[in-house]
């Protein structure tokens, strides 16, 4: 079995290290869930599939770690996938718009409701006239539906 060991002269400590990838698990006396771990470690680099276990946590780690089945371009499908910082500051910017033009909208909504001018309501809110005269028109057909 490949081992190797260190030695921490300044603190009197030995470590052995076992290289797992290069342990033939059929050669020791293992039990079956021994076994299956030791297989993992061995194959799971080149695993194309998970093998049959009855251990899910094992077949879980090959799924997770199958990565050699995967196509070529896995990298980059994965960083198309990725939202990038200006794109998160595009977005934010784009909600705080629509966020403010919805609240001048309520605002317009409540002054018309209330009679004030179409023209005064377009200029205070510095909302285009189209658009105040719109909404004036929809309160009013409201108001005529009643």
């Amino acid at each position: 079995m490949p081992t190797s060991k260190l030695v921490d002269a300044s603190l009197g400590l030995r470590y052995i290290i076992i290289d797992l990838s290069k342990v033939d698990a059929n050669v020791l006396d293992l039990n079956s869930a021994e076994t299956e771990w030791l297989e993992l470690f061995t194959r799971m680099a080149s695993a194309k599939d998970a093998p049959k276990t009855k251990d899910p946590v094992i077949a879980d780690v090959y799924s997770r770690l199958a990565v050699s089945a995967l196509e070529k371009n896995f990298i980059t499908e994965i960083a198309t996938g990725m939202v990038t910082e200006a794109e998160i500051s595009t977005r934010i910017g784009t909600a705080r718009r629509e966020g403010r033009d919805e609240a001048k909208l309520s605002a317009a909504e409540a002054l018309l409701r209330d009679n004030d001018p179409v023209e005064r309501v377009a200029r205070v809110l510095k909302l285009p006239l189209e658009k105040v005269q719109e909404l004036a028109d929809k309160i009013a057909a409201e108001k005529v539906g009643k």
